[in-house]
């Protein structure tokens, strides 16, 4: 059995993005990628490579995890007992966007939160929400970004995808004609965080199917469009809209 790294508290972020970019490395090693078009994450993959042999967490995709307050229960972690839950109803083979996310915020409470003694059962709400007030589902938010879109590989195949020579320019809706693997791709854009999701489109298979808003999250958040417009990125058009916070994605 390997001895899992204890994590003394206070974590800072940068902290969690350093263990998730660990274990992204050793995943990359594992697999002998050596060129970033290599590179296609799969997360259940990773759990194998990584995260079972380095955590000796269990993960069990069969359960119906109930509600809490109202809301649905995505996954479970119970440290002690080092399980992770992920509900069902978002498990393979069902295909839901949330999945992704979900699984990559339950890993980050395992490896944050090792030796608990509370059951973390997260909702909707703790992991797609903008008003998310405990610090522990911060963390975890913050590790899964990073764990499924590290900042480095994003920018990395943006570059293999797109080709840009300058800034990526967004001027208001429109039409825009986007270099897609070398083939021209016009598409009619009606808004800032749509031009953010169309940039996404491309490439969310790389990084285990996560959602297009959350890659286009992603993409905002790494500063490489220049909006000329005084749109802001928005989430509203989901159920938990509102501002994104640092470390939370959708």
């Amino acid at each position: 059995m390997k001895t899992s790294p204890i994590i003394q508290k206070p974590l800072t972020r940068r902290d969690i993005i350093s263990l998730a970019e660990d274990i992204i490395i050793e995943y990359v090693k594992e697999k002998g990628w050596n060129r970033v078009e290599d590179f296609k994450l799969d997360l259940q993959e990773l759990y194998e490579y990584v995260i079972y042999p380095r955590y000796e967490y269990q993960l069990i995709q069969s359960e119906d995890l109930g509600y809490k307050e109202n809301e649905k229960v995505l996954g479970k972690v119970i440290s002690n007992d080092r399980v992770i839950l992920i509900d069902r109803s978002i498990s393979p083979p069902n295909f839901d966007a949330r999945f992704t996310f979900t699984l990559g915020h339950e890993f980050g409470h395992g490896v944050l939160h090792p030796g608990s003694k509370e059951h973390f059962r997260c909702s909707s709400k703790d992991i797609l929400g903008s008003a998310i007030i405990d610090e522990r589902e911060v963390q975890a938010n913050c590790f899964s970004e990073h764990l499924v879109m590290p900042n480095n590989l994003v920018l990395e195949l943006i570059k293999l995808c797109y080709h840009p020579d300058k800034p990526f320019i967004y001027i208001g809706q429109g039409e825009y004609c986007f270099d897609v693997f070398g083939k021209n791709v016009l598409k009619k854009i009606g808004s800032y965080t749509e031009f953010c999701r169309m940039l996404a489109w491309p490439l969310t298979g790389f990084f285990s199917d996560i959602s297009r808003l959350s890659l286009g999250l992603k993409i905002h958040k790494l500063g490489i469009i220049s909006n000329r417009t005084q749109e802001k990125f928005s989430i509203s058009n989901t159920r938990y809209g509102g501002t994104p916070k640092i470390g939370q994605v959708v």
